[in-house]
């Protein structure tokens, strides 16, 4: 079966490379794509993260780590991580596809002290390569979805045999026991807190003029302002649909949107022009005068919450599984989210258990829940602040999973 993985790994690569090369800024991290990742001499912890929020967590983890005497190397897969990783501090470098022969040479490269894999990342050659070398290896925050855990069960010895090595902390007990159905030694999963509810701590203390630049482009008039987030192919027209019909009841209403994917955002001007909406690029330094602002930037989003009052969360009206409800839960607002959260079920029950979300089942119900929760300031303060307070209570996870990491070291 791992004969067979690499085979296919190989005569895939230079069809990656190609999708790579255009999706991703060129040809300028290719070489790193083969395992040509940049020389290392000080034994770093080499933490990978994909997406945009496992690359945040990724680096509080590094900071953490860091303030604890090591030195950290961080790693993503996606464009937008790898801008995320570009405003920071740390050596960093896109992730090499993962056959043993890339893998094998990125881990002579970067001679790490251990590897921090964040949420579902298993990456059989490279935690071979480990393996034989005898690195440490870590999975955190570590969770995987009713859908992978069938696919991974057909092949359930490859996977436990690529883990076998591997030490893992769940983000819950159900995702604890779906490693240990891969058949993983019960003594190496153990269950953390969802590191996500640190990345989305509270900002009691910040005023949103301090961490968006987005402020001073806000209408005087935005008591009304409400935000989609990571919105998908597909919901565009859904939200805007939505925004029209809030408006018509509420004249000063004002939306932001956060297109998931930004070869979106010609699509989401035009369904804007179609319905004699004003839209604005947040690039264009927009001004005040806007009925959308859209989002085109990388990395902003989590800030641009701060400003809104109500927040829809992109990937649920849809059947994509919806997207980290915690970042606008954090701001201290009301939550709203379709009926497919799938990717973040324990996160939305969490806010719906405790008061600070609403969940709706189609389309049709977005514009009627955010009237009423601008015209009933009382509730939408009461969810913000049922937000706030589960927020509080449950952060700390990543200080625990430090700690867990360097004891067994």
């Amino acid at each position: 079966m791992y004969l067979l993985y690499n085979i296919l790994i190989i005569l895939l690569t230079p069809i990656w490379l190609f999708i790579i090369a255009r999706r991703q800024k060129g040809w300028s991290r290719i070489r790193e794509r083969v395992g040509m990742l940049p020389k290392r001499d000080n034994k770093p912890i080499w933490i990978h993260g994909v997406s945009l929020g496992e690359v945040k967590l990724a680096i509080r983890l590094a900071y953490k780590l860091i303030n604890n005497g090591y030195t950290a190397f961080l790693t993503s897969a996606t464009r937008a991580g790898l801008e995320q990783l570009e405003k920071e501090k740390f050596p960093f470098s896109a992730f090499p596809i993962d056959s043993i022969l890339y893998q094998i040479l990125a881990v002579r490269r970067v001679r790490p002290k251990a590897v921090i894999f964040l949420e579902t990342e298993i990456w059989p050659s490279l935690l071979r390569a480990l393996s034989k070398k005898e690195i440490p290896t870590f999975i955190v925050n570590g969770r995987i979805s009713t859908k992978k855990l069938s696919k991974y069960l057909l092949f359930r010895n490859f996977f436990k045999n690529s883990l076998a090595s591997s030490w893992i902390s769940a983000s819950s007990e159900e995702y604890a026991d779906r490693f240990r159905s891969l058949g993983i030694q019960k003594d190496r999963v153990e269950v953390s807190s969802n590191l996500k509810f640190d990345i989305a701590a509270p900002k009691e203390n910040k005023k949103v003029s301090d961490v968006s630049t987005l402020s001073e482009f806000m209408p005087p008039d935005s008591g009304s302002l409400w935000i989609g987030g990571s919105i998908r192919e597909g919901e565009e027209e859904i939200l805007l649909d939505a925004h029209v019909a809030v408006k018509n009841e509420i004249g000063s209403s004002r939306l932001i949107i956060a297109p998931r994917h930004l070869e979106r955002v010609g699509k989401i001007l035009e369904g804007c022009w179609s319905r004699g909406l004003n839209p604005k690029l947040r690039s264009e330094l927009p001004g005040r005068d806007w009925d959308v602002l859209i989002l085109d930037s990388y990395g902003e989003l989590h800030e641009t919450y701060g400003l809104a009052k109500v927040a829809f969360m992109g990937g649920s009206i849809l059947q994509l599984g919806g997207q980290n409800p915690l970042e606008p839960a954090g701001w201290g607002m009301p939550v709203i989210f379709g009926p497919h959260m799938e990717n973040f079920a324990d996160e939305s029950k969490a806010l719906l258990d405790h008061g600070g979300a609403a969940q709706i089942s189609n389309p049709e119900e977005i514009a009627p829940t955010i009237i009423a929760l601008f015209k009933d300031e009382s509730k939408r303060q009461v969810m913000g602040y049922n937000n706030l307070k589960y927020m509080n209570n449950v952060s700390g996870g990543i200080d625990r999973t430090v700690e867990w990491i360097i004891e067994k070291l």
